[in-house]
């Protein structure tokens, strides 16, 4: 079964060459190469803002509880953007060759006091154990829209169904809100049948490599010193512009060849995954 645990600072790092994953049981997990997907908060908050309302406002007009509730319900609605805010953003989901971790941190709830706090939680689910990802697209919604994706985990495990459909087996780990679940999905299956995937050919919007982010900021990044080459962040140069300036063409040549190769790799790898 996979295993949850409470951890006063999921997740942390020291150092880029002796990373260390530290629980509160003291467990030690060398550095490894990871993928870290990003939750859609904005979109998350607005849902979840919204659909809490909703529910709290049905309460409130029923004939008996309604009144009862109504006081607390005045006192509530204040934090719930709030309460919500802070779980969405708690949220960590790091993708390993290894396995699948999800970590929600320390966050507020209830009334914001103290003893109403959440503590951080963590699962981890291996990738050997992985039978597939259902994805449930949004669609519906009576008064609030449902646009919320949610990627379901499947192990062996997990067991049994959650209805009359066979597909909707129980979930080992549930997702909501991702912003690449399709990805996701992609990632964690090719691994289940090949640990060598690159890591590299799924960094887009949402996704993080190793921390650090493929894009325009890495993109137009100058040069500052030597780096290695053909990792993510290596030294870009810009290529126009009067700001641009090397005491030394030949490593400019260097460094665009390397990353030809590199966008190359790149490309050998989706073909790869699209011909599974």
């Amino acid at each position: 079964m996979a295993s949850y645990q409470t951890m006063s600072n999921p997740l942390t790092t020291s150092g880029q060459s002796t990373t260390e994953y530290t629980s509160s049981t003291e467990d030690k997990r060398p550095y490894q190469e990871y993928l870290e997907f990003e939750f859609d908060v904005e979109k998350i908050i607005s849902y979840t803002t919204a659909k809490t309302k909703c529910v709290l406002t049905g309460i409130s007009m029923l004939p008996l509880y309604g009144c009862i509730l109504a006081p607390f319900i005045l006192c509530y609605c204040p934090n719930i953007k709030p309460n919500v805010n802070d779980e969405a953003k708690a949220r960590h989901l790091r993708v390993t060759r290894e396995e699948i971790i999800y970590t929600v941190g320390k966050h507020k709830a209830g009334f914001r006091c103290d003893c109403n706090d959440v503590g951080a939680m963590t699962k981890t689910v291996p990738v050997d154990r992985l039978q597939d990802v259902l994805l449930k697209e949004p669609a519906g919604g009576c008064i609030v829209k449902e646009v919320l994706t949610v990627a379901d985990v499947q192990t062996a495990a997990g067991g049994g169904f959650a209805g009359p459909n066979p597909i909707q087996a129980r979930a080992e780990l549930s997702l909501v809100g991702l912003k690449q679940p399709h990805k996701f999905r992609d990632l964690v299956l090719g691994l289940k049948k090949n640990h060598h995937v690159d890591f590299r050919a799924f960094v887009c919007d949402g996704i993080v490599l190793n921390g650090e982010r493929m894009g325009a900021a890495i993109v137009n990044e100058p040069m500052q010193g030597e780096r290695p080459l053909g990792t993510l962040g290596s030294p870009l140069v810009q290529a126009a512009g009067s700001n641009f300036a090397s005491p030394d063409n030949s490593k400019v040549v260097q460094i665009a060849e390397e990353q030809v190769r590199l966008l190359k790799s790149i490309d050998h790898s989706l073909k790869v995954i699209a011909a599974k």
